[in-house]
């Protein structure tokens, strides 16, 4: 089946949102981000320098020297006590003593082992002073034993000051020493009554939590973890990272410790698995005038065929009956093999890989036939055992090459893997050799708009609507690729259509689907929306009663609702239904995430915390993720309009409300983002403009000319007018506009334009301190390079026009052909090449909006390796490629670069006489546009054109 979209909506819990509502979650988002403005006051230089107070827990933690330096009153060491720490190593492994009032050792009562000895008839005669200077004498003495690493002896010097004295450092100590000591349950004891004391305890509530999960206590852990999420105010992301993981830890062992019950899924999903294959036929002992096992065997390809919820589970018992019968019978081993064929299948889709492994080969030995092995292939596929799969099909094709079932089941294991090449080859063979599998459509379909050609996978859909007039899976995959592309209104309409034509099957086909992608993208529209998507969604529970993904939706909108309990139920009720044990552990991870939802907010000392830290936003901007460039210049991350995305991203409500309050009639929303703005035109009363490309890639020259000369005539309109830009992040596609306009200021008010001056401007203004720079991407730095270029130089601007007037007009609307690719000492040879442009389609977006829709083609080509010499290597391809003026080349999917052929051929004279393009394995970015780019491949690379 083609990618569903809408899956992105069973997403894992993010663990802050345990505790807090989107309001917090806000806050939280904006901490994270905006740490700069007191690193700019050179606090968090120091931070960087010298680390905080806190570490992440481990079982032996309790022995570093952080739990010795006790935290003031606001929980962090004073500045006097970090210089002390920083003057030698003793003094990082344990404090020093605190002194006493007469500045001597206090002679307590000791027996003869040098342990404290003291009655209670003692430390009553003591006066209150006395009894401070005894109980901190006994500390002292007990980090000394500590520090030596007796912690038996400290233990009994921590209980001594403890006797004369409750202190919650005392029992953090003590709580050390048991933690060195492997002893959680007294860790937990200890603690608990340091937290009782001094309920922001931060030291202890994390040592707590370490003892609870070493013991296994993941609730308790969570409750604890998520507990110092609040009091750090929500910054502390090593702690973030434990909850995650204790989070997992216990959504794993719920999953572990239920019962596998070995239940055939949704109709909807066994419906699309037999709906791949073509029908039966030449089977000349299975028919309905049959005996006893090939009778029951007829019975059950005929319930298969149906394609009914009730036909498949009688289909299964009729399969098993078979074989039992069969079994019996060692002159029926050919219709035998095929009952264990479909047995292994109903196994397969049952989950139980091993029992279906078991019974393929069975079939296999007896007699095989290219369905069982495109069978076991798909065993193995699921198990991401794919040589072994690719193997299956081979065997397959050697028994039967006009097998249809062999190439559209090849095709769906190279599309799942990303070859898109191979899988339209094999998916335009099975086609051909079965015309009414109208997978086979739909997927050639997808893989035209993965290719970023929308249109022709329009017309590839038209084109199977005409074939299958009454298929609900046409429109409904249909919708999925409209929604994906914006187009709600188109999108809906499809998935209405899709629920009727279901609706007046008499058999399954999509079944519960195109209601639950209806739900999806009306909730995603307004909050108003919320009841009639909730109608919806029970409605696809009705109607299939084993759809996982109608329950997990349901529950966000019950979530949404603040109808927890509802939601948990249904998000069990759906890690039941889950085939795959990720799909179990994600949905139990929305069940516990909102079980402890609910316990943080019936905590009272823990509201109250949050109730303080949305006290101290003093403004509405304390609750956002945005930055002030200039007074008339805004870089935001994106906002959101869904309910969980709101767990971790500002809402769009809190940002209108900001800019209505701040800015009013005055503001003006900017979209980069290439996959979804994340809210509708009409959400904002359509003050937005969009100008979308992909993440992690640079803009092309016209986006970045169109966008900030739009963000000039509005912003230049008013003095009060404020531009705010975004992207996702809010920082590289979002930086590099930003610097283009900032580079487009400097220009027209006749400055020179440097630009990494403008990338350290925004970064100063847009980033934490040692965060890195604000656009840090390569190829995105190199198009402001280009258009800095473009900017100072009127010959270049004059130059760079009409050569793009002459391609446009010429025959061939690509800028130039790659004939050859040359690698200078090249470190490996066996990497492929693609080469991407970017695809740009106007269309009807989800904004209700003519915009233009930007792609990566990202297309493999074939090639042959030549050796050059001793070192260096040469790509030819069998045809030249033909490219527009912006290419991408990506190297072994680990590493890529952007470039502009015109402005790259421009540098000097050399290279456009040898129409020849070169960089350095420096110029590369790595993956994601990180500098991750894997083992270096080559020293410099050499692209050769042709006209």
């Amino acid at each position: 089946m083609s990618d569903n979209f809408f899956i992105k909506n069973k997403t894992a819990i993010i663990v802050t949102a345990l505790a807090v509502t989107s309001a917090v979650g806000a806050f939280y988002y904006y901490n994270q981000q905006q740490q700069q403005q007191q690193g700019q006051q050179g606090k968090q230089g120091k931070q960087q320098k010298q680390g905080g107070s806190q570490s992440t827990a481990s079982s032996k933690g309790a022995k570093k020297s952080e739990d010795f330096v006790e935290p003031s009153s606001s929980s962090s060491s004073s500045s006097k006590n970090k210089k002390k720490k920083r003057k030698n190593k003793a003094s990082s492994i344990s404090p020093e003593p605190e002194l006493v009032a007469d500045e001597q050792s206090i002679n307590y009562p000791v027996d003869s082992k040098g342990l404290p000895k003291l009655t209670q008839e003692t430390i009553d005669k003591l006066s209150e002073s006395e009894k401070e200077n005894w109980a901190k004498q006994l500390k002292e003495d007990g980090n000394k034993e500590f520090k030596n690493k007796e912690y038996s002896r400290a233990i009994a010097f921590y209980s001594a000051a403890l006797q004369v004295k409750k202190d919650p450092i005392y029992y953090s100590n003590r709580s050390a020493c048991y933690a060195a000591l492997d002893d959680h349950e007294n860790v937990i004891k200890d603690t608990t009554e340091a937290i009782k004391l001094k309920n922001d305890y931060t030291k202890c509530i994390l040592r707590r939590a370490t003892s609870y999960e070493q013991l296994e206590k993941y609730e308790d852990a969570m409750f604890d973890l998520t507990a110092l999420t609040i009091y750090g105010g929500f910054s502390n992301k090593s702690v973030e990272q434990v909850l995650e993981r204790v989070l997992r830890k216990h959504s794993i062992r719920i999953v572990d410790a239920k019962e596998k019950k070995l239940v055939l899924p949704s109709a909807a999903t066994i419906g699309s698995f037999f709906g791949a294959f073509a029908d039966e036929t030449g089977l000349e002992n299975i028919k309905e005038s049959s005996q006893v096992g090939e009778k029951f065997l007829y019975d059950a390809l005929v319930k298969i065929q149906g394609n009914t919820r009730d036909g498949y589970e009688e289909a299964d018992t009729l399969i098993n009956q078979a074989v039992a019968a069969l079994s019996q019978d060692d002159t029926k081993k050919d219709s035998l093999a095929i009952a264990l064929e479909y047995s292994a299948a109903f196994h397969f889709l049952k989950n139980d890989s091993a029992t279906a492994t078991e019974l393929i080969n069975k079939a296999i030995a007896l007699k095989p036939r290219p369905r069982a092995y495109v069978f076991r292939a798909l065993i193995n596929a699921d198990k991401s055992s794919y040589e072994e799969a690719l193997r299956d099909f081979k065997l397959a094709e050697d028994l039967d090459a006009t097998s249809p079932d062999i190439f559209y089941h090849l095709g769906q294991l190279y599309y799942l893997t990303g070859d898109l090449p191979n899988a339209e080859v094999n998916f335009q063979k099975a086609k051909k050799l079965h015309p009414d599998n109208v997978y086979a459509y739909i997927q050639l379909a997808c893989i035209a708009y993965k290719n970023g050609k929308a249109e022709e996978a329009y017309e590839k859909f038209t084109e199977a609507k005409l074939k299958f007039p009454i298929s609900p899976e046409i429109p409904n995959y249909y919708g999925e690729i409209l929604a994906d592309n914006g187009n709600i209104e188109g999108a809906l309409k499809q998935f209405e259509i899709s629920a009727r034509l279901q609706e007046k099957l008499d058999r399954f086909s999509v079944g519960a689907l195109p209601l639950i992608n209806q739900a999806t993208v009306i909730s995603r529209e307004s909050l108003e929306k919320i009841p009639e998507a909730e109608e919806l969604l029970i409605k696809a529970c009705e109607l299939d009663p084993k759809s996982e993904l109608a329950r997990i939706s349901l529950a966000q909108i019950k979530l949404q609702k603040e109808e927890v309990d509802e939601a948990i139920e249904l998000f069990e009720e759906s890690c039941d239904l889950a085939r795959s044990i990720e799909e179990k552990i994600q949905a139990i991870s929305f069940a516990e995430a909102s079980k402890m939802q609910k316990r943080i907010k019936s905590d009272p000392v823990l509201t109250a915390k949050i109730n303080e830290l949305m006290r101290q936003s003093d403004s509405l901007q304390l609750q956002l993720d945005l930055t002030y460039v200039t007074p008339q210049l805004i870089v935001s991350s994106g906002p959101t309009t869904t309910y969980i995305e709101s767990w971790y991203r500002y809402p769009l409500s809190d940002l209108l409300q900001y800019l209505n309050y701040k800015h009013p009639e005055h503001w003006h929303l900017y979209n980069f983002r290439g996959e979804d703005s994340g809210y509708l035109n009409s959400d904002v009363d359509f003050h937005v403009s969009h100008f979308p490309f992909p993440d992690h890639y640079p803009p092309t020259l016209d986006i970045i000319w169109d966008a900030t000369n739009d963000i000039d005539d509005f912003v230049s309109a008013s003095e009060e007018n404020v531009a705010v830009l975004h992207c996702k992040a809010g920082k590289g596609r979002s930086g590099t506009i930003c610097c283009a306009y900032l580079m487009l200021l400097g220009f027209r008010n006749g400055e020179l334009v440097n630009v990494d001056d403008i990338i350290e401007l925004y970064t100063s203004k847009r980033m934490r301190a040692f965060g890195g720079l604000g656009v840090s991407i390569l190829s995105q730095q190199r198009y402001l390079i280009y258009w800095g270029e473009f900017l100072e130089n009127e010959s270049t601007r004059v130059k760079y026009s009409n050569w793009k007037k002459k391609k446009s007009m010429s025959s061939s609307s690509s800028s130039s052909l790659i004939d050859k690719i040359v690698f200078r000492k090249c470190y490996r040879d066996n990497f492929d090449v693609y080469v991407s442009n970017y695809v740009v389609v106007q269309e009807q977006s989800r904004r209700n909006t003519i915009v233009e829709q930007v792609f990566a083609s990202n297309t493999f080509y074939e090639f042959q390796f030549v050796q050059v010499g001793e070192e260096d290597i040469e790509y030819r391809f069998q045809n030249p490629i033909e490219v527009k003026e912006d290419v991408m080349i990506e190297m072994g999917r680990f590493c890529y670069l952007w470039f502009n052929i015109y402005f790259e051929l421009a540098k000097n004279t050399a290279c456009k006489e040898k129409r020849c393009i070169t960089f350095k394995w420096k110029d590369v970015d790595g993956f994601k546009g990180t500098r991750q780019k894997g083992k270096k491949l080559f020293e410099s690379i050499e692209l050769y054109l042709i006209d």
